[in-house]
C-alpha cells in the first residue's frame, strides 16, 4: 500500500509509504540545501494519523545533499512520533547514518579534489 505524496520541495521532496505491518517510512529525496524550501512536518503529522503505525523509520537512499534544515525537520519528525506513542528509535538510525556517511564521503572526495587542483603541491 503506497501513501499518497507530500509536497515537493524545489528539488527535495519527502514521500511516504506504509510497510506491512505497520511501519511508516518516511522517504527522504534530492538535494536540501539552504536556497530550497523545506517541506511541512505537518504533512508527516498528517500521514502518522491516517496511518496510524506503530513504528516509523526513514529512507534516505534518495538523498543528494543536505544541510542543518534536514536535521530539524528530522528532529521535529521523531517529536511527532514520539507524540503518538511510537518510540522505537532502534531502526532509525541506521538508514539516517548510511545516507549521511555516504553523502559525507562523496563531499568529502569532491572537496579534496578540489583542493588538489587548486595546490596541486598539496598531493604530494
Amino acid at each position: 500500500m503506497s501513501a499518497p505524496v507530500f509536497s515537493p520541495v524545489a528539488s527535495g521532496t519527502v514521500d511516504s509509504r506504509l510497510d506491512p505491518p505497520d511501519t511508516l517510512v518516511v522517504v527522504i529525496k534530492g538535494a536540501w540545501e539552504f536556497d530550497n524550501a523545506f517541506p511541512d512536518v505537518g504533512d508527516v503529522a498528517l500521514e502518522l494519523d491516517h496511518q496510524d503505525p506503530k513504528q516509523m523509520r526513514f529512507d534516505t537512499e534518495g538523498l543528494e545533499t543536505w544541510h542543518s534544515g534536514l536535521v530539524a525537520f528530522l528532529l521535529q519528525t521523531v517529536e511527532l512520533a514520539k507524540g503518538r506513542g511510537i518510540d522505537d528509535f532502534s531502526r532509525w538510525a541506521e538508514p539516517i547514518e548510511a545516507g549521511f556517511v555516504r553523502l559525507l564521503r562523496e563531499n568529502l572526495v569532491v572537496a579534496l579534489r578540489a583542493l588538489v587542483q587548486e595546490y596541486p603541491w598539496y598531493s604530494t
